[in-house]
């Protein structure tokens, strides 16, 4: 057991004070009652989307298994699903004249291209 314990520590202050204000905003904005532990998946997935690898994302999460990191804390958001998507029909359009071999894109490219073609 720690020497410590029971003690006001500064770090304890710290959490406390941190804690309450956290809480009292909450409480302000009128948002259901949040614990500091609910902020965690956003910041995980804040720092992978702002350019931290993904072995760094999983030590800073204190994470052992990188799967931990991928599967429960990196959401995916709409716009960048729909920004993929943008992208992957950009690509597609700009293969006019070559046949398409990844059959999930092959039917339905195909047949955008030759949309666009009789168009």
């Amino acid at each position: 057991m720690s020497s410590h314990a029971g003690q006001w520590t500064e770090k304890s202050h710290l959490i406390n004070n941190m804690l309450r204000k956290f809480k009292t905003m909450c409480k302000k904005a009128g948002v259901r009652q949040y614990e500091i532990h609910d902020l965690r998946p956003s910041c995980i997935t804040n720092w992978a989307r702002n350019g931290a690898a993904m072995h760094v994302v999983r030590e800073l999460a204190g994470h052992a298994d990188l799967a931990t990191t991928q599967e429960y804390y990196l959401s995916v958001q709409r716009a960048e699903l729909d920004a993929a998507s943008r992208l992957q029909e950009q690509v597609v359009a700009g293969i006019s004249g070559v046949t398409l071999t990844d059959p999930k894109v092959t039917q339905a490219g195909q047949n955008e291209i030759l949309q666009r073609e009789r168009s």
